[in-house]
Order: structure tokens, then sequence, then C-alpha cells
């Protein structure tokens, strides 16, 4: 039975809210994260772009199920969405007040496996990638739990400085993070992320740019800092620094999953071979195994 405006208004309140529901009635859900409303509304205009009808969704990184509730709204057969830290506001609120059938679960990404969870038409994988300090473990957990021709959506913080073009890999010790918050520690660039996906049989069909973001390194202080500043002073065509200054984005790709994508021709190195499919393999699969043997022990 539907909640009064007065019991709704009493529901909402038990619960903190990190995505904001319009529920009717005049009742809304109030973000603690208000500054990214624009950029869920940029996530959400970007997947216009995927076909949802009749599919099987994973949303990992769901918390309150915004964009869970919007692949079934679009016509998703089943969603599913994990989180290590699951919201008790949308399995006990949202779920009964929207009549869904999306399913959440309490789960950390690196423990998908399709033995598990099957496999999935459409992967929703949305401001998660650049606090894991595992990224490389986390995509390969990921792109085995996608169907042949699914379709990965990633959404991240991503290094697009200009001066720092060669670093397809950018990770942040604790407090030498651009957004300063130690768990925020992994920036791709997109070559970087590309490349690391095709060695997966991913391939990146299309890329949108959020806002980009100017965000700087805590100021180095003391003599190293002097030191700096006067070679600053001596060659100011030098890029801009605090101690380093980089330019974070917000950007938002999709990729599909090709059997064979990460051997074809046009890849092909003009100073090395190609590798091969069996090279892939045998890199990804013996590193995953080393990983979840390690996993096993510590669980048992």
């Amino acid at each position: 039975m539907k909640k009064t405006r007065a019991e709704l208004i009493e529901a909402v309140g038990r619960y903190r809210w990190y995505h904001t529901f319009d529920l009717g009635e005049g009742v809304t859900t109030t973000s603690q994260v208000p500054l990214f409303q624009d950029m869920w509304a940029f996530n959400l205009k970007c997947l216009e772009s995927v076909d949802f009808k009749g599919k099987r969704v994973l949303d990992i990184g769901c918390r309150d199920g915004l964009f869970s509730f919007e692949a079934e709204r679009r016509g998703a057969r089943e969603v599913i969405g994990i989180d290590n830290d699951l919201s008790t506001g949308a399995v006990e609120l949202l779920i009964p007040h929207f009549e869904s059938k999306v399913q959440m679960r309490q789960m950390n990404l690196y423990e998908l496996t399709p033995e598990t969870m099957g496999r999935f038409d459409v992967i929703l994988f949305f401001g998660v990638l650049y606090h894991l300090r595992y990224p490389f473990w986390g995509l390969k957990r990921i792109i085995d739990c996608l169907e042949e021709q699914g379709v990965m959506a990633l959404e991240s913080g991503m290094n697009v400085s200009p001066y720092l073009k060669d670093v397809e890999l950018l990770v942040c010790p604790v407090e030498r993070s651009p957004y300063n918050e130690p768990t925020s520690c992994t920036f791709f660039n997109q070559l970087g992320l590309a490349t690391t996906l095709r060695s997966m049989d991913c391939r990146l069909e299309q890329a949108w740019t959020f806002r980009p973001e100017r965000t700087q390194f805590k100021p180095a202080r003391g003599p190293w800092a002097r030191l700096k500043q006067l070679v600053r002073r001596i060659f100011p065509k030098l890029p801009p620094s605090g101690s380093l200054i980089h330019d974070v984005a917000r950007q938002l790709f999709l990729f599909r999953k090709e059997a064979g994508h990460a051997t074809s021709a046009e890849y092909a190195y003009p100073t090395q071979e190609r590798f091969s499919k069996q090279w892939a393999d045998a890199y990804w699969n013996a590193t995953h195994d080393e990983h979840t043997r390690g996993d096993r022990k510590l669980k048992q």
C-alpha cells in the first residue's frame, strides 16, 4: 500500500541519501553530495546511447540506485545493483515505493564471478574506478561477467592534463591525490584505459567529457618549495605547479566486448610484434588466478 505524504516524509528522514529522488507528493530525498547532480544528469544523457530493452544489467557501486532504477525504467528485464556499503534506504523504502524489481546486494566488486553472478548484457560502472587500489584486477573481474557483445558504460575521474599525456596511469599515494582525499588514487588517461580494456577484448565505442576540474596537490613547503619557486622564475614556461597541478575530468566511455579485439590488426605496433590472444589470456588468467588463490587463503 502506498504511503501518505506524511508517512513518506517520516520514512525519508530515517535514512541518509546519496542520490536525489522525487517520490511524488512533493517529497524528495536530499542528497549529501548535491554538487554531483549535474554530473548524474550528464551520465543519464550519455546512457541514451545504450539499449536497455530486455537486457540483464549490473550496476556496480549503485549507492541508492539512481542508475539501477533508470535502467529498469528504460526496459531492462533484470537489474542487480551491488555496493560494498549497501543503501538501506533504497532497499527498505525506494524499491517498495517504486514497486521495483531491482535487486540490491552488499558486495565488493572484487567478489564478482560469472559462476556466482552470471553474465550481463550491460554493466554500469560509474564513479568507482578512480577509487580502486587494484584497478586491473577489478576491471578483469568485471569483464569476466560481461556477455560477448555486451556493453560496459564506465565513468571515472580521468587524467586529462596536457603535461601528462605520456602518463597512461597515474597512481597516487595517500595525501597526494588530485582530489585531496585518500580513496581517490587511480587516474587513467583515455589511452591507458582503452589499451587496458583492449587487452581484455573490449573496444571503445564512444567517449564523453564532463566539465574538467582543475585540482591541485597540497603545496610543497620548506627549502624544496623555495627552490621550485626560483626555477619557475627562471623558466616561466614550465607547466603550472603547486607542488604539481593536474587536470582531472569526469569522462564516460562505452566499451563493447568483442572476441579477438585484443589482437586485431589495427592495433599492431610498428616497433614490436602484436601480442597473441594466447599471450593475453595467459597474462590475465595467470594474474587473476594468483589473486583469487590469495583471496581464498585469506578467507580460510
